[in-house]
């Protein structure tokens, strides 16, 4: 998925899923985590998506283009089972806008640094859409002061663009799906710039 503001983070080469054990890993020797452009403020100059979601926790909200559907189904992973909770709209035969999270255990965020993270979840999107798909990460970032990674992969026919962000033990996936090309970057921005992070309720 397109990015407006690709210059002013840290960019990686395209990179198929069977070499990402070699290269995913930031070259830099002083890699310096950058932000995109303030949510709001892009805003003002995107379309606002009709329908509002705010997670029933009250942690985010986020807006679609049409009503959304909510999914939850329990995984098995290398650290234990957890719930994957998916929020989605198909817009037409051939886009598609989507936002998923879960939660990891501290002894799994305490042990590897944001970076490590976000690249391990890259890693396993990209594996689950198969060996010939092929990905670029575009930007290492934030998100609401929190860290952040964007990046775009394709096979065949389908084509992506994603935003990683880990906010504390919670990882969200933001994504927009379209076959035949990569979505328009309006498109992207659009559904980015209506992610919202809010303070946990203590209630």
């Amino acid at each position: 998925m397109g990015l407006l503001t690709v210059a002013a983070c840290t960019n990686r080469a395209e990179q198929s899923a069977a070499t990402q054990g070699a290269v995913v890993l930031d070259p830099d020797a002083n890699p310096r985590r950058q932000g995109l452009p303030d949510p709001i403020a892009l805003g003002e100059r995107l379309p606002e998506f009709e329908h509002a979601f705010r997670s029933p926790d009250g942690r985010f909200s986020l807006r679609f283009p049409t009503k959304p559907r909510l999914d939850r189904q329990l995984l098995e992973t290398p650290n234990g089972t957890i719930e994957l909770v998916t929020i989605a709209c198909d817009y037409s035969v051939v886009k598609a806008y989507w936002a998923s999270y879960s939660e990891y255990p501290s002894s799994y965020i305490s042990t590897r640094a944001p970076d490590e993270i976000l690249d391990e979840a890259r890693e396993t999107v990209v594996r689950k859409l198969g060996e010939r798909t092929i990905f670029t990460v575009l930007a290492d970032t934030t998100r609401q002061g929190q860290p952040a990674q964007r990046f775009r992969a394709r096979d065949g026919h389908f084509h992506a663009e994603y935003e990683l962000v880990l906010a504390g033990n919670r990882l969200y996936q933001l994504g927009v799906l379209r076959d035949g090309a990569y979505p328009p970057k309006v498109d992207v921005e659009a559904f980015l710039a209506g992610f919202r992070l809010w303070p946990a309720s203590n209630g």
